[in-house]
C-alpha cells in the first residue's frame, strides 16, 4: 500500500477524525433511495418509556457507530457507479470484487450493532415479555412494527393457556414424618411385697423371680 495512505489511516486510528471533518465527510455520502433500509432502526416507543435512561444513552452512542457505517456504504455505492458507468464489464474489473467484499462485511457489521442494540436493551426488559420480544425481527424499529399489538397478543395468550391448565394435585405430608417411633410403655408386675418390678427380660431372670418367690414362703 502507498506510504502516503498508510501514513493518513494510522493518523486516524491514533488520535481519531475531528468531528468537523467527520461531520463533512458523512454529508457528502447520502444513502440513495432505494436503500434506506440500511438506516439504523430506531428504538420503539414502548421500549423508549420502560427501560432506563442510561441504556438509552448507550443505545445512542452505538447509533452515532452506525450511521458512519452507513456513510462508508453509501461511498463504496457511489464508486460501484462510477467502475460500472457506461456498460462496463463487471467481471474485468478486480476492483469490483474487493468493494463487494467491503459492502457485505459492513453490512453484516451494521446488522451486528443492531443485535447488540436489542440484547443490551431486552436485558431490562420484564422476564415474561423478553421471549416475545427476543422473537420480533428488527427492521425500521429495533424490535419490529407494532410491537404493542404483538405484546397485547402474547399476554392474551399467556393468560388463555393458564386458564386450560389443569392445577397441580397437591399431595398432603404425613403428620410428625421426622419424628423418632414412639417406644411402647414400660409395664411394671407386682411382686410378693407389693413392690413393682419390671418384666422379665429373658429366661435366667424368670428363674431368679422363681427362687426369690420360694425363699419368701
Amino acid at each position: 500500500m502507498r506510504e502516503e495512505i498508510v501514513s493518513r489511516w494510522k493518523d486516524v486510528i491514533d488520535e481519531g477524525l475531528p468531528d468537523k471533518e467527520k461531520e463533512d465527510i458523512m454529508k457528502k455520502y447520502n444513502l440513495p433511495e432505494n436503500c434506506k433500509f440500511s438506516d439504523p432502526p430506531k428504538i420503539n416507543t414502548e421500549i423508549k418509556t420502560v427501560v432506563p435512561q442510561t441504556v438509552i444513552s448507550r443505545d445512542t452512542r452505538i447509533v452515532v457507530k452506525q450511521h458512519k457505517i452507513v456513510a462508508c456504504l453509501s461511498a463504496i455505492s457511489k464508486l460501484f457507479g462510477l467502475l460500472t458507468k457506461d456498460g462496463r464489464d463487471l467481471q474485468d474489473l478486480p476492483a469490483i470484487e474487493c468493494l463487494s467484499d467491503t459492502l457485505k462485511l459492513l453490512a453484516d457489521t451494521l446488522r451486528d450493532e443492531s443485535m447488540i442494540r436489542r440484547s443490551l436493551i431486552i436485558a431490562n426488559i420484564n422476564t415474561s415479555l423478553r421471549d416475545t420480544i427476543t422473537n420480533t425481527k428488527c427492521g425500521e424499529f429495533l424490535f419490529g412494527e407494532k410491537l404493542d399489538e404483538i405484546i397485547k397478543t402474547a399476554k392474551a395468550v399467556a393468560a388463555t393457556v393458564k386458564d386450560l391448565r389443569m392445577p397441580k394435585k397437591i399431595t398432603p405430608k404425613p403428620k410428625n414424618l421426622n419424628n423418632p417411633p414412639r417406644q411402647p410403655p414400660r409395664r411394671n408386675y407386682p411382686t410378693s411385697g407389693g413392690q413393682k418390678s419390671r418384666k422379665p427380660s429373658n429366661r435366667n431372670d424368670k428363674k431368679k423371680d422363681a427362687e426369690n418367690r420360694h425363699h419368701r414362703r
